[in-house]
C-alpha cells in the first residue's frame, strides 16, 4: 500500500504564524501525530515532524513522515527599508491556497510581510496570490495622487473575505504628503486623528487604474506600533490604491463607529451608530447570500438635522426575510451630493435549517468578546479560544435556553494575535471563526 503526502503550500515550509495543510493518499484511514487532522487547516507552532499511519481494508497499515519547516517571520514588510523608502522601487509577490474559515499572512521568500486575509465559513479562495509594488515615486491619475505602496491580490475563487489587512509604513505616508501637499494630508503619525480619518482605498476589478471599475472604501486603520494597519471587507479582489479621502476630495459623510447585526426570532437586526455626520443624506443596508451581489433593502434617512451633527446617532433595520445559511449585510452611506462611501464592515449572520445561529463581535477586539447564540432549543454550550498553534486559551460552559443567549467571555489577560473561536453545541462542533485581539 504505497502512501503520499502533498502540503499546502507545495513545499512544506512557512512563515510566522502561517498554517499549513497535509494530505496523505493511498489508503483508507489515516491518523496523524500532534493531534492533526488529514487535510485540515492548522497552525505549527515550531519545526517539527509529523508522521501519519495509514490504513486499508485489509487493516494492514503503514507509515511516512513530512517535516514542515516554520520559519519565523523578520517583522518587516516586504519591500521596506524603513524612513529610506524613498529610494526603493520594485515588487515581491507571494501565493498560498486559503482554504475557508482561515486567516492567512502573505509572507515573501524572506519572510516579510506583504498582506494577510481572513475568509469565513464556506468560503474557499483556491490559489491566493498577492503582491505589493512598490513604485519610484507617488503616483498620479487624473489628478488624484496615490501612496507609492499599492497592492495586487488575485484568487482562483473570487469570493469575498471578511477582512484583508493592507499594512503601511509611516514613510508611504510620508512621500504621499511631501508630493501632495495640497491635497488632505495622510496621518504624521499615530496621534494625527484628522489624517487617519483621510485614508481611503480605491479597489479597482478588472484592470489597473483608468481600465478596471473603481469602488472607494474607507478601511479601519490601526497603528500596531511598527507599521499602519488598513483593515476592510471585499467581495472580490483585484488592485488596491492608497489615497487620501476619495476621488475629488469628497469628505467622508458619516463616521460610524459601530454596524452590528443579531437574530431574532424570525428576523435579523441590524444596528449601526454615527459619532458625527456632515452633509449626510441616507444610508443603504445592503443584503447578499454570496457575498458577491448585493442588493439594497432599505434606505434609511439620516437623523441629523440637514444632515449635519456632532452628536452620537443610532439607527436600526430589521431585516424580516433572511435566507437559509449565510445573510452578509453592508453599509453604504450617500451624501447630500449622491457620493457614496461603503463602512468597512461585512456583517454575516447565519441561519442553519435547526434556527441556529452565532454571532461574534466585536472583531477586532481588546478585552471582552461577546457571543450572540440563538438556539431553536435548550442545549449545553462551550466557547473554546484556540491560539494559533491549536491549544486551548480559554474556555467557558453554560447552558442556553430556547431563544436567544448571549455569552461573554474576557480576553483581556492574553496576548494580542489572531485566535480562533470554536462553539459546541450539545459536544458538536457548529461554528468556527477567527478574532484578533489587540493590547
Amino acid at each position: 500500500m504505497p502512501i503520499s503526502i502533498a502540503s499546502t503550500p507545495s513545499v512544506p515550509e512557512v512563515c510566522g504564524t502561517n498554517p499549513i495543510t497535509l494530505t496523505a493518499s493511498g489508503g483508507t484511514t489515516y491518523t496523524w501525530s500532534n493531534g492533526i487532522s488529514n487535510g485540515v487547516l492548522f497552525y505549527p507552532p515550531a519545526t517539527n515532524v509529523y508522521t501519519v499511519v495509514s490504513g486499508d481494508a485489509n487493516g494492514c497499515t503503514v507509515s511516512s513522515t513530512a517535516l514542515v519547516t516554520v520559519n519565523p517571520a523578520s517583522g518587516n514588510l516586504a519591500l521596506s527599508v524603513g524612513a529610506n523608502i524613498a529610494s526603493i522601487s520594485g515588487s515581491s509577490t507571494t501565493n498560498f491556497d486559503q482554504p475557508q474559515n482561515s486567516h492567512v499572512e502573505y509572507y515573501n521568500a524572506s519572510c516579510n510581510l506583504v498582506c494577510e486575509i481572513e475568509t469565513g465559513l464556506g468560503v474557499n479562495l483556491g490559489n491566493v496570490v498577492t503582491q505589493v509594488i512598490v513604485s519610484s515615486a507617488v503616483l498620479d491619475y487624473n489628478g488624484q495622487p496615490y501612496a507609492r505602496r499599492r497592492f495586487e491580490i488575485n484568487t482562483t475563487n473570487n469570493g469575498p473575505a471578511m477582512e484583508v489587512i493592507l499594512p503601511l509604513l509611516q514613510a508611504d505616508f510620508n512621500t504621499y504628503n511631501t508630493a501632495s501637499p495640497t491635497w488632505p494630508q495622510l496621518p504624521t503619525g499615530p496621534a494625527d486623528l484628522l489624517g487617519i480619518s483621510n485614508i481611503r482605498i480605491t479597489k479597482v476589478s478588472g484592470g489597473p487604474l483608468g481600465v478596471g471599475t473603481p469602488e472607494v472604501i474607507a478601511p479601519a486603520v490601526t497603528w500596531n506600533g511598527n507599521y499602519w494597519e488598513l483593515s476592510f471587507p471585499v467581495t472580490g479582489f483585484s488592485s488596491f490604491y492608497v489615497h487620501s479621502v476619495n476621488p475629488g476630495n469628497v469628505p467622508l459623510a458619516a463616521t460610524v463607529t459601530n454596524f452590528t447585526g443579531r437574530k431574532l426570532a424570525q428576523s435579523n437586526m441590524l444596528e449601526w451608530t454615527t459619532a458625527s455626520e456632515l452633509n449626510n443624506s441616507y444610508f443603504n443596508l445592503q443584503h447578499s447570500i454570496d457575498g458577491f451581489d448585493f442588493s439594497t433593502i432599505a434606505k434609511v434617512a439620516t437623523k441629523a438635522s440637514n444632515g449635519n451633527s456632532a452628536n452620537v446617532l443610532n439607527y436600526n433595520f430589521e431585516h424580516t426575510a433572511p435566507q437559509l445559511g449565510h445573510n452578509y449585510y453592508r453599509l453604504q452611506e450617500v451624501d447630500i451630493n449622491n457620493n457614496a462611501t461603503l463602512h468597512a464592515k461585512i456583517v454575516d449572520l447565519i441561519w442553519a435549517s435547526n434556527g441556529n445561529t452565532v454571532s461574534i463581535y466585536p472583531n477586532p477586539t481588546q478585552d471582552v468578546l461577546n457571543i450572540d447564540l440563538y438556539t431553536s432549543k435548550v442545549q449545553n454550550t462551550t466557547v473554546k479560544v484556540l491560539d494559533m498553534s491549536g491549544r486551548i486559551v480559554k474556555q467557558i460552559q453554560g447552558r442556553s435556553e430556547a431563544g436567544m443567549n448571549k455569552l461573554s467571555i474576557s480576553l483581556g489577560e492574553i496576548a494580542s494575535g489572531v485566535y480562533t473561536i470554536q462553539v459546541f453545541e450539545n459536544d458538536n462542533l457548529t461554528h468556527v471563526s477567527k478574532v484578533k485581539k489587540n493590547d
